[in-house]
């Protein structure tokens, strides 16, 4: 990928598009310098150590986001297969998820960063996208071609059908300015059948090749929430945001999103939950990585799916006093039967084909659950619930 940002290419892109200043700060948007990069596994600098620190900037107090689809492959079904369509799910479901929850911790300037989050929708460019890894004013231009006005709230994501190839990375975010309007932007490329990026679910029914982009796609946009200017959150020694903190740390199986959608997802980094020592561990010992909003920060979202013959995720891991929320997505009529746990059990379920159920759970220990027509204790569909 390119290193450097040349005088001519700056000047040029100045003249054309009559760009603002780009934002000052450390990294002066490069978006391939450590900071703002998704390394693939094995690449890129350490995991920086120690909290995140705030820099005086903005942040994405409610974020939008548009996908761009580039290259005539995404009109292709045995290329897109799933990945279009599961795209659209997963910005659909993120608004109000636990897991954008997560990032409420942090704020900036312009106000506390919320759960909430607008899908613009998408586009397929079928023009010919780049041959090899492209730099950034290539797609800052092809964002600009097909939005003339961006929302200086959204991340445009834009998802080649360039595969990796000897690239260090999976993906890449940054903000820059045309017709003086600010943009953020990600580049994302075509992740099939590739090891250096594959998250390695095998937890839900994606395929490989949406189940890297969804987590790819997770790990930006959760950077460009808490650092949209490069003057928000990031490690104090100038390299390494949110995301990057928790690269490849997969603590839970999947999280559940607002739409019931269900993903295999890395962490993303709290200070809370460091603090409380309540995170899952990085690759460096730090226990900080977490999937949820959950009191101290610790566990995964509360929010369980119930399916056909299965609950996901099982087992999950909650905050106590926390409230999980069953929501029923499959066609069969299922229920939740408590089995065993510490001091007084919740009510149990109705038998529901659809529908919604709560619980609180009160008490610190091991709760398990069952459905009382496809399980029992401990067999078939059951599932656990961990209150620390």
């Amino acid at each position: 990928m390119q290193r450097r940002w040349c005088v001519t290419a700056l000047a040029l892109l100045a003249a054309c598009s009559e760009s603002a200043l780009p934002p000052a700060g450390p990294t002066l948007a490069l978006p391939d310098q450590a900071e703002h990069i998704f390394w693939a596994r094995g690449r890129g600098p350490s995991t920086p150590l120690g909290l995140m620190t705030w820099h005086g900037g903005g942040v994405m107090v409610a974020s939008k986001t548009y996908a761009i689809y580039w290259g005539s492959d995404w009109n292709t079904p045995t290329f897109a297969g799933d990945k279009i369509t599961g795209l659209t799910t997963f910005f659909q479901g993120w608004g109000g998820s636990g897991y954008a929850g997560l990032l409420t911790e942090y704020g900036g300037q312009n106000g506390q960063i919320t759960a909430a989050s607008t899908y613009l929708g998408s586009v397929i460019d079928p023009s010919a996208a780049p041959a090899g890894p492209p730099d950034a004013l290539s797609v800052i231009a092809e964002v600009e071609k097909l939005v003339p006005v961006p929302d200086p709230a959204a991340l445009y994501v834009v998802y080649g059908t360039t595969p990796r190839g000897t690239s260090t990375a999976c993906a890449w975010h940054t903000a820059w300015s045309y017709k003086r309007h600010p943009v953020q932007v990600a580049w994302v490329f075509n992740l099939d059948g590739d090891p250096g990026c594959d998250p390695h679910d095998s937890f839900t029914a994606h395929s490989q090749g949406l189940a890297a982009l969804a987590n790819v796609t997770a790990h930006e946009l959760a950077e460009t929430i808490t650092d949209p200017r490069f003057l928000g959150w990031f490690a104090s020694g100038g390299a390494g945001e949110v995301g990057d903190k928790c690269a490849f740390v997969f603590a839970v199986a999947s999280v559940t999103f607002a739409n019931a959608s269900i993903w295999h997802l890395q962490g993303e980094w709290s200070n809370t939950a460091y603090n409380a020592g309540t995170g899952s561990p990085n690759g460096v010992g730090e226990a900080g990585c977490v999937y949820a909003a959950t009191g101290g920060g610790g566990g995964a979202t509360p929010s369980v799916a119930v399916g056909d013959n299965f609950y996901n995720p099982t087992p999950d891991t909650l905050a106590t006093g926390a409230t999980v929320t069953f929501t029923w997505i499959g066609s069969a009529p299922h229920d939740v039967i408590w089995d065993t746990g510490p001091g007084t059990l919740p009510s149990s379920s109705a038998l529901m084909f659809s529908g919604v159920y709560g619980a609180t759970l009160n008490q610190a220990g091991t709760y398990t659950y069952h459905c009382s027509i496809h399980g029992s204790a401990g067999a078939g569909m059951h599932g656990a619930i961990v209150v620390r």
